[in-house]
């Protein structure tokens, strides 16, 4: 008798599109239908990737229409799939999820361990008035209390092996396994189109520092001091792809900017970047830095990157196979190792610069060591 094909629904309400995209793509290699259901712009970024390979089984939710009444809407499509996989849950649809009649056949991807499991521990004292009105937020939306519970309503995924680790010498027990959002195009898709007006010397070293330019996120002063003492002969442009979070961050783009000189230029945007120039400058890049710092606040929790939570820069580096200058104290999976040059502080990352090269352009692919599919043994 032949088995009845396996379809499998990826939710994706909130708004991680790049684990969308590697999710989506690792889907369609292991289930005979995929069915995506997300929001209208993730659709927009997702089919302007695919392009001639459009998806056409999405089912996407508007911004006036409410999480109810789209599940609702899809719950003919959902009970056609013996797998569901939720990327994102958004704090307003805690509850609805935790109630959620299809959770038992459905792995939930968890972004922030602390949130979910030890809010109290690592709860930060409010200093800031954004601070306080988050920690008011959190506390009157009931938020602590619903994270915990869906946490424990579904058995959860993590986004690095890691994280898993942590999870488990944390025993957070509902956290059962790991997914693997490294992807890479394949070769034909690395031809990018250039506008000859942005196009860098051919002599000229690329430096990429991709992501929204955020002191909460990233240590920006060893970056700083590192490329005032770099003395590279070679021709050196830093580009900052992606727009300041806040108007403190501005300042961090005028002290980048203040760094210009004859072999050293800085690229920067002051508005949003569209998907297809982040991506041009990701494929046009010699190296990625990824400044990283050790820890990060999600609505007044204290996370720690590569512990209890992960930074959605490696992706990046997966994507095309850059080399990336990180900070040393990110834990590297052994699957990239060989593209990561780790620095301690600006002395180290002084000497890094200096020995960058212009980097050839390769044709690079890269795929998880394991399937989707092997990941609902779980359930």
């Amino acid at each position: 008798m032949q088995n009845k094909p396996l379809n499998i629904a990826i939710i994706e309400l909130g708004s991680h599109h790049e684990v969308l995209w590697s999710v989506y793509h690792q889907c369609r290699e292991a289930y005979e239908h995929t069915h995506v259901l997300t929001t209208r712009q993730n659709h927009d970024i997702l089919a302007q990737e695919l392009k001639n390979d459009y998806l056409s089984s999405i089912h996407i939710k508007e911004n006036k229409v409410s999480t109810t009444a789209f599940m609702d809407a899809v719950s003919e499509v959902l009970s056609n799939c013996q797998h569901i996989l939720i990327t994102t849950v958004l704090p307003k649809d805690y509850q609805y999820f935790c109630q959620w009649e299809a959770r038992h056949r459905s792995l939930l991807l968890l972004h922030d361990l602390h949130f979910h499991f030890a809010s109290d521990e690592y709860k930060l004292s409010p200093v800031t008035p954004r601070q306080v009105v988050e920690l008011i937020t959190y506390k009157v939306g009931g938020y602590q209390r619903l994270a915990s519970l869906l946490a424990l309503q579904y058995r959860c995924l993590v986004c690095s092996e890691s994280v898993l680790q942590y999870a488990r010498a944390q025993h957070y027990e509902s956290v059962v396994d790991y997914i693997d959002l490294g992807y890479s195009p394949t070769p034909a898709a690395l031809a990018v189109s250039h506008d000859s007006s942005t196009e860098v010397p051919k002599d000229s070293i690329v430096i990429v520092i991709a992501g929204s330019i955020s002191r909460k996120r990233r240590n920006y002063q060893p970056v700083l001091k590192a490329l005032s003492q770099t003395s590279s002969d070679t021709h050196m442009t830093i580009t900052l792809a992606g727009r300041a979070e806040s108007l403190t961050d501005l300042y961090i783009l005028d002290n980048f900017k203040q760094l210009a000189r004859a072999n050293l230029e800085v690229i920067s945007y002051a508005h949003e970047l569209s998907h297809e120039t982040y991506l041009r400058c990701l494929a046009e890049a010699d190296y990625l830095l990824l400044p990283i710092r050790p820890h990060k606040e999600v609505s007044a929790v204290r996370e720690c990157y590569g512990h209890s939570t992960h930074s959605g820069a490696l992706h990046d580096v997966t994507r095309y196979g850059t080399k990336a200058i990180i900070s040393a104290h990110y834990p590297i999976q052994s699957s990239i190792a060989n593209l990561m040059i780790p620095y301690r502080d600006s002395e180290s990352l002084t000497t890094i610069l200096n020995s960058c090269q212009p980097q050839k352009a390769v044709a690079y692919q890269y795929k998880s060591r394991r399937s989707i599919l092997e990941l609902f043994r779980h359930i």
